[in-house]
This record gives structure tokens, C-alpha cells and sequence, in this order.
């Protein structure tokens, strides 16, 4: 399996929290601040925590650990995430809002 870069697989989690975003009807990212290079080089983590203080309040990014080694990434109204939260943990996962 062919692996991508960081950059590249950046590139793509802007694309997918807007595609999220559009699919729920949310006020999609402008993107430009992350365009000139700066974010390329932090860990997933902080990078995660960049977009997330991008959304607009009111909407929470989040992901879900399903024991694995990606990330499952969903966005919901921040007054949802608590209960979300509750739901995911009796399924016997976890999810973090916070990176």
C-alpha cells in the first residue's frame, strides 16, 4: 500500500472535515492560513487542534479510537458531543474532542 505524505495527508483531512461539514449543512473552513506551510510539520495531534479552533462555534471535531491506527474523524454540534461521548463509551470505545 502506497503511503502518503504529511502534507498530502493534510491536505486531504481539510478536504474531508469540509466534505463533513457540507454533508450536515455546516459553514464550511476557510482554509488560507494553512496553505503557506506552517501547520505541515506538527504532529497529527496539534494539527487536528488547529482545525478544530478553525470551526466555527457551535461545532466540535472529534475522533473516534476504534482501536486502530487511523483516525475517524466526525463533526457535530458541540451541544451533541457530551451525549455522543456516552453512547460511544457504553459501545465500549472512546472519542476525544480535544487533541
Amino acid at each position: 500500500m502506497k503511503s502518503i505524505g504529511k502534507k498530502q495527508g493534510y491536505t486531504f483531512a481539510m478536504l474531508f472535515v469540509d466534505e463533513l461539514l457540507d454533508r450536515k449543512k455546516m459553514e464550511c473552513v476557510s482554509w488560507e492560513e494553512f496553505e503557506d506551510g506552517e501547520f505541515d510539520e506538527l504532529p497529527t495531534s496539534q494539527f487536528l487542534n488547529e482545525v478544530s479552533k478553525k470551526l466555527k462555534k457551535g461545532i466540535s471535531l472529534a475522533c473516534l479510537d476504534i482501536e486502530s491506527d487511523c483516525y475517524v474523524l466526525i463533526t457535530v454540534p458541540s451541544s451533541d458531543i457530551d451525549e455522543i461521548k456516552k453512547l460511544v463509551q457504553e459501545a465500549g470505545y472512546r472519542i476525544q474532542d480535544s487533541f
